[in-house]
């Protein structure tokens, strides 16, 4: 009983196959759902703060209404990082295959301040491989771009 058991919680394994790699070059380029992956869709005050408190950072900027009235801003601003607040993390595609998240490039061009509504987007870019890993047998290294509008 004990054996039967174990067998029907098994996760599913796989192995990178000529059939995957076709699959997800396909996707190169599309608009990802995202709807399900989406935290915050506007700067709000308690939004801000939370996040700010989340990761230790005490700018007034980020919480102090009267600082940053006087600032440049001339209004709360979120840290740059609150982008890590709207998007939830997206896994796509390679069936039966763990992934995790090991790197982000950023790039910023205007400040997100209180009330900003922010409209998420996500497309697949590609991927880099199969690769040669000590981790594991191969490795496959997807890419994607977030964009705040």
């Amino acid at each position: 009983m004990a054996d039967e058991q174990k067998a029907r919680v098994r996760m599913a394994e796989a192995v990178i196959t000529e059939e995957m790699i076709t699959k997800m070059r396909n996707k190169i380029g599309a608009k990802l759902r995202i709807d399900e992956e989406i935290n915050n869709e506007e700067a709000t005050w308690i939004a801000i703060r939370k996040f700010a408190d989340g990761i230790g950072d005490p700018n007034p900027l980020w919480t102090n209404r009267e600082y940053a009235g006087k600032t440049r801003f001339g209004s709360l601003a979120a840290p740059p990082s609150w982008i890590f607040a709207v998007f939830a993390g997206l896994q796509l595609g390679w069936a039966g295959l763990g992934g995790f998240h090991n790197e982000t490039q950023i790039d910023f061009y205007k400040p997100i301040l209180l009330g900003d509504k922010v409209f998420p987007e996500c497309h697949y870019l590609g991927f880099d491989g199969p690769k040669p890993s000590s981790y594991a047998e191969k490795i496959i290294v997807d890419w994607k771009e977030n964009t705040l509008f």
